[in-house]
């Protein structure tokens, strides 16, 4: 392990070289000895190495498209109301700083006691890229998930995605899994889902449910974390090269699919789902998003925030605010935290190298997941069905 962490860290300091490079470093097989975690790592250090040049020029157009307020794209916003549940759970877990920290909506007191946590819904996770990769070490909201079993004695599912399978691909995983269970739910009829996708995750959620309707039947609302919606940049900046090649040298663990994960998390693929495949009212879309600064970023995801920087503020290294809403969706705020801090539990590892490289990952996820389960539920009872877009 110790080996990987010098190699990640001779490498985040290399610069992508003009052309494809020859020999491979020996790292790499080191990495594929170390498990999926130290790949990951070292992934990421080449990675952002690799845009530490001049940012490159798009080579690419998009489909007609506008940059609009939220109401003006049809998002209802619930940045208030969301606040007023996560401060309450917040509240019942004293080892935190006030909710103001780690959520950015206008500060509020505490709405009262919690109510029963729902039990209509089924619920489950859906980790971003390369999560597989990572899973023997870290797995996207397993805090959450251990805290919503012991405190409430429901299980929070989670499915495993080809970490390099497009959105197309983990839609259709996505859909097999979900109508096996409901196929064999041992309450009938049986209940339906809330599907919480975490960065790429949610592209393949939503992926999912605009192409089959029996899937969007068995899915009661699609709850979006830094999901990539509308792409990353981040990745528009990575030599194709260098994609290919971390699909090529990943360890069996991580699922390859059909290979074009990077495809489905640049900008134009997305753009381009999103005028013509996706389905705005296939099912209910919520949606909240992550902001951090550079100093609350943790170290291996710096530069990814500088190179982000060139865009917006608005954003965690990964994903831009408002290309992480999705059209005609709820808007439930933003997270104070970068791209791993929302969703991934770092901190609770028992590799010591890896707290060096994720140093800022400390963040109340057990009481952001818990107020989405309770938001989007409650919300859920209230909230008028969707009315399709008129045709063009």
């Amino acid at each position: 392990m110790r080996s990987a962490v010098g190699a990640l860290a001779r490498l985040v300091t290399l610069r992508a070289p003009a052309r494809q490079p020859s020999p491979w470093p020996a790292a790499w097989q080191g990495a594929n000895r170390g498990g999926g975690t130290a790949f990951t790592l070292i992934a990421f250090g080449l990675l952002l190495a690799s845009t530490t040049h001049a940012i490159p020029k798009v080579k690419y157009r998009l489909p007609p498209s506008a940059h609009l307020p939220l109401s003006a794209a049809g998002v209802r916003n619930e940045d208030a109301g969301f606040a007023a549940i996560f401060c309450s759970v917040l509240a019942t877990q004293p080892e935190w700083s006030s909710c103001d920290q780690y959520l950015e909506s206008a500060p509020v007191a505490p709405q009262g006691p919690l109510g029963a946590f729902p039990t209509e819904y089924r619920i489950v996770v859906l980790p971003g890229v390369l999560g597989e990769c990572v899973s023997d070490t870290v797995r996207t909201y397993s805090d959450a998930a251990a805290h919503i079993k012991a405190t409430y004695g429901t299980e929070v599912e989670y499915l495993a995605l080809p970490a390099f399978g497009s959105s197309k691909t983990n839609g259709k995983v996505l859909a097999d899994y979900i109508k096996e269970q409901r196929a064999t739910d041992p309450i009938q009829p049986p209940r339906r889902y809330l599907v919480v996708g975490y960065s790429k995750g949610a592209a393949d959620a939503l992926a999912g449910v605009s192409d089959d309707e029996e899937l969007a039947a068995g899915v009661a609302a699609v709850i979006s974390v830094a999901g990539s919606i509308a792409g990353s940049r981040a990745v528009d900046v990575l030599p194709k090269w260098l994609r290919r090649v971390i699909v090529r040298m990943a360890p069996e663990k991580c699922g390859k699919g059909d290979g074009r994960s990077w495809e489905s998390l640049g900008r134009k693929q997305s753009q381009e789902f999103l005028a013509t495949s996706y389905d705005p009212c296939a099912t209910n879309v919520y949606c909240i998003v992550a902001v951090s600064d550079l100093e609350s970023t943790s170290r291996v995801l710096r530069q990814g925030w500088r190179d982000l920087q060139y865009f917006a503020l608005e954003q965690d290294s990964q994903m831009i605010a408002y290309d992480a809403i999705a059209p005609r969706s709820t808007y439930l705020g933003v997270a104070r935290g970068d791209h791993w801090a929302v969703a991934m539990p770092f901190e609770d590892t028992q590799e010591k190298w890896l707290h060096r490289a994720v140093n800022r990952n400390h963040f109340p996820r057990e009481a952001l997941f818990e107020s989405l389960i309770r938001f989007v539920a409650a919300d859920l009872h209230d909230h008028t069905p969707c009315e399709p877009w008129p045709s063009p």
